[in-house]
């Protein structure tokens, strides 16, 4: 079953509104780095939660490669531009104040070649001086998330049981166990963890770096439970 097909009717029950506050971190990459923005692209914008935080914003265009989080995300921000496609392979005749892909949806690229494909497109689709922001688990965080057991929780309608694979050496699998009325769905969720000093190899010609903290203001490293990453594009 593709990612995401039935996961995606239980996925804002399961995650909640905004988990990691988002849209207030990006809002405040905004105000710090590029004040006055006005439009932006989110790669990975799943069911429209952090597109609505930020609503205000004239321009607003999200792009995922699931049919089945898009139709959530019209529904919750029917004013946005939103486009199915790869968040590594679209292609825009538009260039944005700032462009975002957050909640590890970098993560979901399982090759390195597909991470630079997305670099490149967003160096192409960002104006100089506009605002790279992003999120990653960490490989510290895939290892720990696959030595801990699975873990369930009771949403409307279903029981969703998720659980980690690590490899050992950047890629990991989520399985994610769908119960609905006694039948089961299994779904797989490939991701890749690199490491924070390859990240920043395959941006610096491109973009200059910001920020980059993990979940209590510290400098990330690849053992903090995430990395919060702001990149401005050289121009």
């Amino acid at each position: 079953m593709p990612p995401y097909a039935r996961f995606a009717r239980h996925y804002d029950a399961v995650t909640g509104a905004d988990p990691l506050h988002n849209g207030a971190r990006v809002r405040g990459y905004l105000d710090r780095h590029v004040p006055g923005a006005a439009s932006l692209l989110e790669l990975g914008c799943g069911s429209g939660q952090i597109l609505a935080a930020l609503d205000d914003l004239p321009v607003l265009v999200g792009i995922d490669g699931s049919p089945a989080m898009l139709a959530q995300a019209r529904a919750r921000v029917p004013r946005a531009t939103l486009i199915e496609a790869p968040i590594d392979a679209f292609e825009l005749d538009a260039r944005f104040d700032a462009v975002i892909c957050v909640f590890d949806t970098l993560n979901h690229l399982p090759a390195p070649a597909r991470w630079r494909s997305l670099f490149a497109r967003v160096a192409r689709n960002l104006r100089p001086g506009g605002v790279f922001a992003f999120d990653v688990n960490t490989r510290g965080q895939l290892a720990r998330l696959a030595q801990a057991p699975p873990w369930s929780l009771e949403v409307p309608g279903a029981t969703v049981t998720q659980r980690v694979e690590w490899s050992g050496d950047g890629p990991a699998t989520w399985h994610v166990r769908i119960d609905e009325q006694g039948v089961r769905h299994d779904e797989r969720i490939d991701q890749l963890a690199m490491p924070l000093a390859w990240i920043a190899r395959a941006l610096r010609d491109d973009f200059e770096l910001l920020e980059s903290r993990d979940d209590a203001g510290a400098p990330a490293t690849d053992d903090s439970t995430r990395a919060y990453q702001a990149w401005r594009r050289r121009g």
